[in-house]
């Protein structure tokens, strides 16, 4: 058989990279799907593999690019840019080690009908502050909040009031009993009161729990209303 000449195998190599990529080996892996993680405090924390030992980090708006490392369990990744930064998964769990050494837990998001479902882990002992009710915002420099403690109470401020009551969380389907029990001081304003009483009226409706991207808490009932909280600023 002849071998080819230099000409015609420099036009089979760029036809091979640049037509099919590739013309031996394996072939290139499909990026995997996207995995969302809930880390530490509300650090929401989005991360991507590629199928192919690198990965994307995303963290507060900022992004690294990762690769993967050696490991005896699951997948380590480390940022390229920082190899102090280290994602670690291990399928059921995950880790955030920051820049400083500070490690967060990190908690999958479940895979559902709604892309950002909140473990359940992530929600208690936190205190949220209402953003939005139902779709209409809320009055400036009112103070509503909400927080789920671990022994299945639900309690916090409804803007001139506090309220209390029970609760259970099943994944992400919420129940909050109807029997609420607030103190009785009077708003100064009617405008407040009104929002209050809006405020303790939809909360027993709410039966699902949900996290935004930019790690929002959301409520909803099952006719479509809405509560929108953030993380209380300390």
């Amino acid at each position: 058989m002849r071998a080819l000449s230099p000409r015609l195998t420099m036009l089979t190599f760029v036809f091979c990279t640049f037509a099919l990529g590739a013309c031996a080996g394996s072939a290139q892996t499909e990026p995997d799907a996207p995995d969302t993680f809930s880390c530490g405090d509300n650090n929401a924390a989005r991360f991507v593999a590629d199928g192919n030992g690198a990965g994307s980090l995303s963290i507060a708006n900022v992004s690294y690019l990762m690769s993967r490392t050696a490991t005896q369990t699951g997948q380590r990744y480390v940022a390229v840019v920082d190899p102090s930064i280290v994602f670690h998964d291990m399928g059921a769990t995950a880790s955030l080690t920051k820049a400083d050494g500070t490690i967060l837990p990190c908690a999958r998001f479940v895979e559902d009908t709604s892309p950002y479902i909140v473990p359940t882990g992530a929600i208690r002992e936190i205190t949220w502050q209402l953003e939005d009710l139902d779709g209409q915002g809320i009055i400036d420099r009112s103070h509503l909040t909400i927080r789920f403690d671990t022994n299945s109470r639900v309690n916090g401020s409804s803007g001139c009031n506090s309220y209390a009551g029970n609760y259970t969380l099943e994944g992400h389907v919420l129940s909050i009993g109807k029997n609420l029990v607030s103190t009785m001081r009077a708003c100064i304003a009617n405008s407040l009161m009104e929002q209050e009483s809006r405020f303790l009226a939809l909360l027993p409706q709410m039966t699902s729990v949900e996290r935004s991207e930019e790690g929002k808490l959301i409520l909803r009932s099952p006719d479509g209303r809405s509560m929108t909280f953030r993380p209380e600023r300390s």
